[in-house]
C-alpha cells in the first residue's frame, strides 16, 4: 500500500470501554497481535504453528487464545481448511475492523486524489 506510519492511533477511551472487562493476559496478546495487524493493514493470515510461534505460546494455548478473541468480538477470525494438510496447517485470518476500514479509506484517498490531479 505505500510507505507505512511508524505508529498505531491508540484510542484509550475504546480500549478501555472495550478491552476493561477482558483478563490482562488477554489484553496483551490482541496488542501483541494489533502491532502485527498493522502492518498488514488490519488483516494477517498465518498457519495455527505460525500464530503460535508468534503468540510464543503452545498451538492448544494459541487456538484458545483466538477462539477466545473471536467468541468475545474483539476481532473477526477465520480458519481455511486444506483437505489434505494437517490441522496445524490451516491458514488463520485475524481481521481488526478499524484498521482494515482505515487502510481501506487511506486508499480511496489516494486513488481520488490520484483522480482528480489527473483531471486537472
Amino acid at each position: 500500500m505505500g510507505k507505512k506510519r511508524p505508529y498505531i492511533p491508540f484510542f484509550p477511551n475504546d480500549w478501555m470501554n472495550d478491552m476493561s472487562p477482558h483478563p490482562i493476559e488477554m489484553q496483551g496478546y490482541w496488542m501483541k497481535l494489533l502491532c502485527k495487524l498493522h502492518w498488514d493493514d488490519g488483516e494477517t493470515t498465518l498457519t495455527r504453528d505460525q500464530w503460535s510461534r508468534y503468540l510464543g505460546v503452545g498451538l492448544t494455548e494459541s487456538d484458545g487464545i483466538l477462539e477466545y478473541l473471536r467468541v468475545e468480538g474483539v476481532c473477526d477470525i477465520s480458519v481455511t481448511r486444506h483437505a489434505e494438510s494437517q490441522n496445524s496447517h490451516e491458514n488463520v485470518t485475524v481481521i481488526n475492523r478499524r484498521m482494515r476500514r482505515e487502510a481501506k479509506d487511506r486508499v480511496d484517498a489516494m486513488l481520488r486524489k490520484r483522480k482528480q490531479r489527473e483531471q486537472e
